[in-house]
């Protein structure tokens, strides 16, 4: 009897920890993701600061010239900058030059946010996160969009983002 005992808690103690290592595990899992948003967020604020760092020491002309270079150090994987100026004007997108030189001041994303409004208005404020809905490049579909803008000038500001959407190439 005494070693049926013995067998009988030494098995307890296998589901015990078992169970402890499975509980351990969802809970780093989850802190994880965590950690892994608040990550890029800060490559995407560190992104837009370099931006915007970039644009005052070169000007507007130059820094767009090499924002719009989708093989530019300004393009990183599914980073890009884009910039505008602050009556709406599109003067840089790393990914889809089509909206260059467009006033897109009136633009509503699917939601009927005015998107580049917001962004002047949080620029204007000294800058700032918004979140809004945008085309995806990587998938082509629209997806909740948290992007980071910076004031240039005054007259301008550079921003990119991440896509919430984590089943998504960003």
């Amino acid at each position: 009897m005494a070693g049926t005992g013995k067998r009988r808690m030494r098995s307890a103690a296998i589901v015990f920890c078992a169970c402890l290592v499975l509980l351990v595990s969802v809970m780093c899992a989850s802190c994880g993701g965590d950690q892994g948003e608040a990550s890029k967020k800060q490559q995407v604020v560190s992104f837009v600061k370099e931006a915007a760092a970039f644009a005052r020491a070169n000007g507007q002309e130059k820094a767009c010239a090499v924002f719009n270079d989708p093989k530019g150090k300004f393009v990183r994987g599914s980073m890009y900058i884009y910039a505008y100026d602050i009556s709406g004007v599109e003067l840089a997108n790393g990914a889809n030059r089509e909206l260059v030189g467009k006033n897109l001041i009136d633009l509503k994303d699917p939601k009927g946010l005015l998107v580049v409004k917001e962004h002047i208005d949080v620029a204007k404020k000294g800058g700032g996160w918004m979140t809004y809905t945008w085309k995806n490049p990587a998938t082509g579909k629209f997806a909740t969009k948290l992007g980071y803008v910076l004031p240039v000038d005054g007259k301008w500001l550079v921003g990119s983002g991440m896509y919430l959407d984590t089943t998504s190439r960003q």
